[in-house]
């Protein structure tokens, strides 16, 4: 009787977040309309100042580099990648206060068992709102697992996910089971490495995240995984000031996806659109734009959702999600993965 109870009172959680989602997305419709005129303002004025300019300095052509630095034929394979031990917890977390103790979870196999196309193995990184910073725990219903960079075995999935920061909730989890039950795969391997309060620049080259990504790769080779998608959810922290049309921004996240291209993870990946935290960010589209231009399907890298559409009463603390912003950040991704498959196997046919 009590697990009836929970089943019904979460499918009524994802039935007032899918109802919520289209007025939001109403809301946000009405907001970009209202605010044409002002860009059109802003776009004049710009255009006045810059024709008053002498020596303009040339466009920054680092911007227009390609994805993928390392040429595909020149790809190595994961197993380049050489562990050692300074790959310990202390400096893939580097004082972040991950979650790395598995004490008391259930550990589950990493073997893929059967039609290999209905298990989707997803990397999610980024900082807070693709970690473990949400408001309400989850546990998962269906098959879904949680992979832990931290010591390469698989785990049933429950808040707060192995590997990102923060003690709470993490859309992720949600999204698992959403997944299975929209009937888009049998089970899901989520592998998190998301850090709290990090800027891109800090998952780019000699970053100090950056690590983590080839760890991450390595380990789920070592299992027998490969990643199916891999979901990109940062912005709010970078201040974007200065940054004209997110060249900066685009050129560090195009560097984070060299990372995974240079070991050979191919799979496609997603950038959402995300600045919202306490407010509007005050150069939202500085850094909006670097998501959007790092978008190059020939490249496999594709937009995600846009969840500034969730708005401060969605979020705990007028940053984080809360219990119905993870319900909501999980249908928004759902919906980018569902799109991206109906056109692949539309494509394929």
């Amino acid at each position: 009787m009590l697990l009836l109870s929970i089943v019904i009172i979460v499918a009524v959680i994802f039935s007032a977040a899918a109802a919520v989602l289209f007025a939001l997305r109403l809301r946000w419709a009405m907001r970009a309309h209202a605010g044409l005129l002002v860009e059109i303002r802003d776009g004049i004025e710009r255009l006045a100042r810059d024709s008053g300019r002498t020596n303009q300095s040339p466009p920054n052509l680092a911007s227009q580099q390609p994805a993928h630095p390392v040429p595909q034929s020149q790809a190595a394979d994961p197993s380049a990648i050489i562990l050692d031990d300074t790959d310990t917890y202390e400096n893939l977390d580097q004082n972040w206060l991950s979650i790395h103790d598995a004490s008391g979870r259930k550990q589950t196999t990493t073997a893929i068992v059967g039609d290999r196309t209905r298990t989707a193995v997803i990397i999610i990184l980024g900082q807070s709102n693709a970690a473990n910073h949400g408001a309400g725990r989850y546990v998962a219903k269906h098959r879904v697992d949680n992979f832990n960079i931290y010591d390469g075995k698989c785990y049933h999935a429950e808040d707060p996910l192995l590997g990102p920061s923060g003690e709470g909730g993490n859309f992720a989890t949600r999204l698992g089971d959403k997944l299975i039950e929209d009937g888009l795969f049998d089970r899901v391997i989520l592998a998190p490495i998301a850090m709290g309060g990090t800027t891109v620049e800090q998952w780019a080259d000699q970053g100090m995240f950056n690590r983590r990504i080839p760890v991450l790769i390595r380990r789920l080779h070592d299992a027998g995984l490969n990643a199916n998608f891999v979901l990109w959810h940062q912005g709010e922290g970078n201040p974007g000031m200065g940054d004209r049309d997110g060249r900066q921004y685009r050129k560090n996240l195009l560097e984070v996806i060299a990372t995974f291209r240079r070991y050979g993870v191919r799979a496609p990946f997603f950038v959402a659109l995300a600045t919202l935290c306490g407010g509007p960010h005050q150069n939202a589209e500085n850094i909006r734009a670097g998501q959007r231009g790092a978008v190059d399907h020939a490249a496999g890298i594709y937009q995600g959702p846009d969840t500034d559409i969730i708005g401060v009463e969605y979020r705990w603390d007028k940053c984080h999600f809360d219990e119905m912003g993870l319900a909501l950040a999980a249908a928004l991704w759902v919906e980018a993965i569902a799109e991206f498959r109906s056109r692949h196997l539309e494509t394929a046919a």
